[in-house]
């Protein structure tokens, strides 16, 4: 049992340290959306370990339809570097808008011992083309604070060629039966690649258990664009952060650090090792 329990913490402390064994250089390719494509690229994996890891090479995210790996290195020496190489192939008209992707050098230690750990390190590429003339995105981030207090950012952010001027941002907060609670606006001018936002708190005494809605809107140019949350004040425990995809609004719920906490169990799990590997 002791064994069964030294090996698994052992695990546990060579996933951190294996971690920090590979790199890659550049950390990110910024695509440029007045080049010709498809366009090559590469970049470095290195290995900081004492011994040679192998590696597989994947890719995620928004841009992955038109990412292809041409070649890898599969194996990464001791100490030494490895290339990726990959072609990206936009197609002419793709939709204006934020893309990011990783690409992951998956590994696994060739040697060590019956403890394989199984890593990985990403290459980010980007690219950012925008909407041509005026564009305005919303973002709504709801925060919960102790004693029932929301705190609202509604958030205008300029995705388009040319500065908008006086955005008209309003956000409600709506009880569980639909009824208003209370409502913040403002109005902001918005330069191109930022942002400008209206933030307000309420504090909600005595909530009724439920789903509170909060709805985002900014009005410029004769046009709406608008997002939506909802968050739970009573009753079922809320979750460290609740993401809507499709608006892009994010609530996030206040909560307690628990750095000191992982500090203290590392610790532990340290000490537990080193006894069991004692008394072997």
């Amino acid at each position: 049992m002791k064994s069964a329990i030294g090996v698994a913490l052992i695990s546990f402390l060579l996933l951190s340290v294996a971690a920090a064994a590979l790199s890659v250089t550049p950390a990110s390719t910024l695509l440029n959306p007045h080049d010709s494509y498809p366009k090559a690229f590469e970049f470095s994996v290195g290995n900081a370990d004492s011994e040679a890891i192998n590696i597989d090479v994947t890719v995620d995210g928004n841009l992955k339809d038109y990412i292809i790996i041409d070649s890898f290195d599969k194996t990464v020496p001791a100490g030494g570097n490895g290339k990726v190489k990959f072609t990206v192939n936009l197609p002419k008209g793709i939709t204006p808008g934020n893309y990011k992707s990783n690409i992951n050098a998956v590994s696994k230690a060739t040697a060590g011992g019956s403890v394989g750990v199984k890593i990985a390190v990403a290459h980010v590429v980007w690219f950012d083309l925008l909407f041509p003339g005026r564009h305005i995105r919303p973002n709504l981030v709801v925060r919960i604070f102790p004693g029932n207090e929301l705190d609202v950012i509604a958030q205008a952010i300029s995705d388009g060629a040319e500065n908008v001027t006086g955005v008209q941002i309003t956000t409600t907060v709506y009880l569980p039966g639909g009824a208003e609670l209370k409502t913040f606006s403002g109005t902001k001018d918005v330069a191109v690649n930022s942002s400008d936002f209206v933030n307000g708190q309420v504090k909600v005494d005595n909530p009724e258990q439920g789903e509170y809605k909060i709805t985002m809107s900014a009005t410029y140019d004769g046009k709406t664009v608008t997002a939506e949350q909802t968050v739970v004040l009573a009753g079922a425990p809320a979750p460290s952060t609740v993401e809507n995809v499709a608006t892009g609004a994010t609530a996030i719920i206040a909560g307690q650090d628990n750095t000191v906490l992982y500090a203290l169990i590392l610790i532990i799990l340290t000490l537990l090792v080193y006894i069991a590997l004692k008394k072997r």
